[in-house]
């Protein structure tokens, strides 16, 4: 063979080796495109020059994991990126994989969202796995984009970090949150009361296994879709507090085990829950709940689901009661009632004036079964009586400070907490020979307290001479005394605690008061509620840290209503309302602190004036009752819910206002128990 033909048989030879390897090559890249798990897995990867990043995309979204640092890097700063899929199971039945499951579970600490990330669809197992999670931290999940995301269940299941901001996820079209935060040892901190829950459906085992998470706000969750809750709370160690008053759970079908092992928790409040559909509630308390000594129910709370409470722990006399300051102990195994029988207004959770139940009877035959509305139960424990308090109406000579002669004065009686007005005509009649001052005194509208109180009008004497004053009443220590001016009869708020110092021939006219509300704004001691969401706080400048509770947005007869104690303006002059909470059912009765004055959220409870159509509709479910007198004495006749009637006048009573109709009889001007017009 000559050196030519060598030559291009060497050719031949080196170019089969080479379309040898090159169709190799391409079987092993038709073999990746042909199995997209394969393809998912890479995520395109790509060893960048450094060994120790590796790089690619998901879906158009650039990423990078340094195995040195251990952080996983989405995006880009200052730009946007939709991202990719989170792949289904090649198994029907089997839980999604994250695009991101072998960084994970090699020991991936740090994830960070570098850039916008706009997310869609089924996102579950996003930043998940099913075992060997080490995640820390993250860092930019507000900078996901998750308007139009469906499916969030198992999104951070067995994390290790300690917190989660998730405060800025949108939502609104998720519909499955199940195992969304599971097994999140180390746990602490998560802000999900923003979450928007409206279509969601699935619930189960949403904080299932979180045993460092002390505290959780879900009292604006909206559950009216939802049909599972099986196993929400199981393992939550630490909890302490779980406000699901206003929980729809109309449609919920499965609650296994909803708070199961939750050791720590206090109270709750089921007395607007309705569990008729429920099929699956077996060791709905599982665990022994052993501080749970504070229980509300309403009567759609059926035994399948109240009955768990017997795993709750058999407390005995002698036990400490959570949450009491000063302490107080049980005194007894059973449970009690916390409102009188017929008397709604009277009695607290640390002051109870009902029955007292066995453990036994109350597990059997509950008191919130009867028509009688929700009831909350407590541990068994000492009570102080509730005595009736007097408001006494005094009529003074403004030349000489002492009672006006032949004028007798007039006394009502309430049991604390319920409010009073002495400011109507009735309350300041005409006196022959005496001029009233014109000048209401500050507390002649307001709440029966502990002490009774003594309301002080002031008259002149008219020209024409009169029959002579003698002199008024000692002071009583247990009353409080305001007068209508700060004359010689007594200062404009004299203390409970001795007689009023008094200053012979020097009447004055009243100091007005400091701070200038304006109209259309509630005056003191007047009643009134929340429309729209609002926060109680420490004081006027309403920062998170001061927040002493969230009341949601409720429905008009449950809207959280407060008394107004006083007003106070912040640095730019917005006007706030002192007050204090009036709901007695709920566990933030009796805290006071500073609400908004904005009409837009806050309207007196009770109506002041007639309709046009001067027509009225009962809304409350348990109907109303009319009376003969205004006082809402001598009741006459019972209408239920739906009943329309006629009113003829708007009639003054204390701090309240009520209807008469147009038969004579008088009926209740409470927002929360009727409404104007047609309903």
């Amino acid at each position: 063979m000559n050196k030519n033909h060598q030559n291009y048989l060497y050719i031949f030879v080196s170019a089969l080796f080479i379309g040898a390897g090159s169709y190799l090559g391409s079987t092993n890249v038709l073999a990746d495109a042909d199995n997209p798990i394969a393809q998912v897995a890479k995520n395109n990867a790509q060893i960048n020059n450094s060994a120790n990043v590796e790089q690619g995309y998901w879906g158009e979204c650039p990423w990078n994991y340094d195995s040195v640092s251990k952080t996983l890097t989405l995006g880009e700063p200052g730009k946007t990126f939709s991202g990719g899929t989170v792949p289904k199971p090649e198994t029907e039945g089997h839980r999604n994989v994250s695009p991101f499951n072998d960084i994970f579970v090699s020991g991936c600490q740090h994830v960070i969202i570098a850039g916008k990330v706009i997310l869609k669809g089924n996102m579950s197992m996003l930043f998940g796995t099913i075992s060997h999670n080490e995640i820390q931290d993250f860092q930019g999940l507000d900078n996901l984009n998750t308007t139009d995301v469906t499916n969030m269940s198992m999104m951070f299941r067995e994390g290790n970090a300690k917190t989660i901001d998730v405060s800025k996820f949108d939502m609104a079209n998720v519909t499955d949150v199940s195992g969304m935060f599971s097994n999140s040892a180390y746990l602490t901190e998560l802000d999900v009361s923003r979450f928007n829950t409206a279509k969601v459906t699935n619930m189960s085992w949403m904080f299932m296994g979180c045993p460092k998470l002390r505290d959780l706000d879900v009292s604006s969750f909206n559950t009216a879709q939802v049909t599972d809750m099986t196993d929400m709370f199981l393992g939550c160690l630490t909890v302490e507090k779980l406000d699901v008053t206003n929980w729809n759970t109309a449609k919920v079908t499965e609650m296994t085990e909803m708070f199961g092992n939750c050791p720590q928790l206090r109270q709750l409040d089921f007395s607007n829950w309705d569990t008729r559909e429920v099929k699956y509630a077996r060791y709905f308390f599982s665990g022994a709940p052993n501080n749970l000594w504070c229980i509300s129910l309403g009567k759609n709370v059926t035994p399948l689901v109240f009955g768990q409470l017997q795993n709750a722990r058999y407390h005995e006399k002698g036990t400490p009661i959570p949450d009491s300051t000063p302490i107080r102990y049980a005194n007894g195994s059973g449970w009690q009632a916390v409102h009188s029988n017929g008397m709604p207004s009277l009695g607290t959770p640390n002051n109870p004036q009902g029955s007292i139940f066995s453990f036994d009877d109350f597990i059997k035959n509950p008191l919130y079964g009867t028509d009688s509305g929700p009831e909350t139960y407590v541990w068994q424990q000492e009570s102080n009586p509730i005595t009736k308090q007097n408001v006494t109406i005094e009529y003074l000579d403004a030349n000489t400070g002492k009672s006006i002669s032949g004028v007798k004065t007039k006394v009502s009686s309430d049991y604390p907490g319920e409010p009073y007005d002495v400011t109507g005509v009735d309350s300041r009649p005409d006196i022959s020979g005496y001029t009233w001052d014109g000048k209401t005194p500050a507390n002649a509208k307001g709440i029966y307290g502990d002490k009774d109180i003594v309301v002080q009008y002031v008259y002149h004497k008219n020209a024409t001479p009169s029959t002579p004053g003698t002199p008024a009443n000692p002071s009583n220590n247990n009353s409080q005394t305001v007068t209508s001016s700060t004359g010689p009869s007594s200062s404009s708020a004299s203390s409970s605690n001795g007689s009023s110092q008094t200053t012979p021939n020097t009447p004055n006219t009243a100091p007005k008061p400091s701070t200038s509300v304006g109209p259309n704004i509630a005056v003191k001691g007047e009643a009134v509620y929340a429309t729209k969401k609002i926060g109680l706080y420490k004081n006027v400048n309403f920062k998170k840290s001061q927040r002493i509770a969230w009341y949601p947005k409720q429905k008009r007869i449950n809207r959280p209503m407060f008394v107004v104690t006083g007003y106070k303006r912040t640095s730019n002059g917005t006007l706030r309302y002192k007050v204090r909470d009036v709901n007695h059912d709920r566990k933030t009765d009796g805290k006071t602190g500073y609400i908004t004055a904005n009409r837009k959220y806050v309207v007196p409870v009770y109506y002041a004036s007639v309709p046009k159509s001067k027509k009225i509709t009962v809304i409350v479910k348990k109907g109303i009752n009319t009376y003969k007198s205004a006082s809402l004495t001598g009741k006459v006749k019972h209408y239920k819910k739906g009943t329309r009637l006629t009113v003829k006048k708007l009639v003054k009573h204390n701090l309240t206002t009520r209807y008469q109709l147009s038969n004579g009889n008088y009926a209740t001007a409470n927002k929360k128990l009727i409404i104007t017009g047609n309903y």
